[in-house]
């Protein structure tokens, strides 16, 4: 029985091996497919590195933002600040807050740290693994328009460029917008 079974493997090797025409049409099939499938793996190889690089400049630029809104006054004049700022944000930035609307980052940046005598304290912050997003969990408490004490949380869902730079911002309260008029001194 072991013969048998050995002469018909031999057997088939021997066909197969002699079928030329279907081989080679087999060969070429499966070199496009190598070459398919090398291009896809070259590809994704190359996609890892730009994430892995962006997520590298966007970690840079949030840590340099979070420096200076720790401490603006420590980085000169209240323009001096807004401009350092403006080095980690797409020119087209824009903020954009659930109760207030869209402005240009800088606007809203000048807004956030002189309108009102207030902090910003971040708790927690998440980047997504290729660095095109960022959510950071803070508080921002102070004074408010009418002179007094003010806390009020929040979420922002950040998008970064492929350059790392914020291009958008999006504020939410968990709060109505009159709690945050109130707040705020506004309402």
């Amino acid at each position: 029985m072991k013969r048998v079974i050995g002469g018909l493997v031999v057997l088939a090797l021997v066909t197969g091996a002699c079928g030329n025409s279907d081989a080679s049409s087999d060969s070429s099939e499966l070199a496009e497919e190598l070459a398919a499938v090398t291009a896809e793996r070259d590809a994704l190889a190359q996609r890892i590195m730009a994430d892995d690089a962006r997520l590298e400049k966007t970690e840079a630029t949030i840590a340099a933002v979070a420096d200076i809104v720790a401490d603006p006054t420590s980085f000169g004049t209240q323009e001096e600040v807004l401009d350092l700022l403006m080095v980690h944000f797409a020119s087209e930035a824009v903020m954009d807050d659930d109760v207030y609307g869209a402005v240009p980052m800088r606007t809203a940046w000048r807004n956030t740290l002189y309108g009102l005598d207030a902090t910003i304290d971040t708790w927690h912050r998440w980047v997504s693994e290729d660095g095109s997003d960022g959510l950071p969990l803070w508080t921002w408490s102070g004074t408010n328009f009418a002179g007094d004490p003010f806390e009020l949380i929040g979420l922002s869902i950040l998008h970064y460029s492929d350059e790392g730079k914020q291009d958008y911002q999006f504020v939410v309260y968990p709060y109505e917008d009159r709690y945050v008029d109130a707040a705020l001194g506004l309402g």
